[in-house]
Formats: C-alpha cells, sequence, structure tokens
C-alpha cells in the first residue's frame, strides 16, 4: 500500500511539474507590428558608427498575431544592447570588430498581453543598419529563430536630428516574424 501511495504521489507531482517545465521553455511563432523609441547612451554621429548603447520599449499600438490565427494581441517588447551606431549605418551583435571591440547581441523580452499565446518570450537581437532601415535577426540561445526589419523614418523630427548628428532618441515602427523564445 505504501508503495502504492508513493507511486502515486509521484506521478502527480510529475503532473504538476511538467507545466511548469514547458511554460519555462515556451516559444511564440507568428508575427508582431511594434512600434516605440530607441535611446541611446550617447547622441548618434550623423556618418561614423562609434560603441554606443541602445534600450529600446515599445510603446501604444504594438501587436502579434500568433501563427494560424488572424486575431492579434496587444503585446510590448523591449531590449538594450550595446553596438556601433551612427545614423548613416550601424550594426549591434553581429561580430564585427570596430575601435578593437566586438558587439554581443542584445537581450529582450516580448510580452504577449492577452490571447492564447499569452507570456514573456525572451530573446537575443543582432542588427545592421543603412541610412534610417535595419535589418533584425533574432534569436534563441541556439539558432536564427525570427527576423524583421525597422526604420525610424518615421517622423521629420527624428530623421532631422540624425542628420545634425543630435539624435540621442529615436522612434521606430518594426515588423518580426518567425519563433521567438525557447
Amino acid at each position: 500500500m505504501k508503495r502504492l501511495i508513493l507511486i502515486a504521489g509521484a506521478c502527480v507531482l510529475g503532473i504538476v511539474m511538467a507545466p511548469i517545465a514547458s511554460a519555462s521553455a515556451a516559444s511564440f511563432a507568428g508575427s508582431c507590428e511594434i512600434n516605440g523609441n530607441a535611446k541611446f547612451g550617447k547622441p548618434l554621429s550623423n556618418t561614423t558608427p562609434k560603441s554606443n548603447t541602445y534600450e529600446f520599449l515599445s510603446g501604444a499600438g504594438t501587436t502579434c498575431t500568433q501563427a494560424g490565427t488572424t486575431l492579434k494581441a496587444k503585446a510590448k517588447a523591449e531590449v538594450s544592447g550595446k553596438g556601433h551606431l551612427a545614423c548613416a549605418v550601424a550594426e549591434g551583435g553581429l561580430g564585427v570588430e570596430l575601435e578593437g571591440e566586438t558587439t554581443a547581441p542584445g537581450t529582450g523580452k516580448l510580452t504577449i498581453e492577452e490571447g492564447p499565446a499569452t507570456g514573456t518570450y525572451e530573446f537575443k537581437l543582432s542588427f545592421a543598419a543603412a541610412a534610417a532601415q535595419v535589418l533584425l535577426k533574432i534569436e534563441n540561445k541556439k539558432e536564427v529563430t525570427a527576423t524583421g526589419d525597422a526604420t525610424f523614418a518615421t517622423s521629420n523630427e527624428g530623421v532631422t536630428k540624425c542628420a545634425k548628428g543630435e539624435a540621442s532618441e529615436l522612434e521606430f515602427k518594426a515588423v518580426a516574424a518567425g519563433t521567438i523564445g525557447e
């Protein structure tokens, strides 16, 4: 009888622990439309990339659509890191050495706030940019799992600040598709 209770207890523990393990290893497959602002540690040069930090936070209007559905869910995204940044060209996390330094991918989180994919999904971000266009490479701990495109040519103010070498914050619009998270 004791053996039966022990086995039943182990089965219950396994059933209770399984959702916890799968929740921490969850991923989101689909696409996102992301609006927000990037802040930089120092104002961006208009021409020459310099080592700099960035922090991006999404704002209102950010939505994600899970693969196989058409429902848009409210979401938020954040990412921070270091890169070789300028308004004309930039890169982060791609292994390019500049000024004796190679940058690592930035770290980020995507939070789906409603619907069946509700949860927080972590990722790494690398990028390359020319003019106002930014190509995004999104990866989990092992491989590239999503790609995207972003632009800061969303307002005359941002483009003007870039042209003058005075941009310490820029508004971005981005789209990304693939799988985010583990």
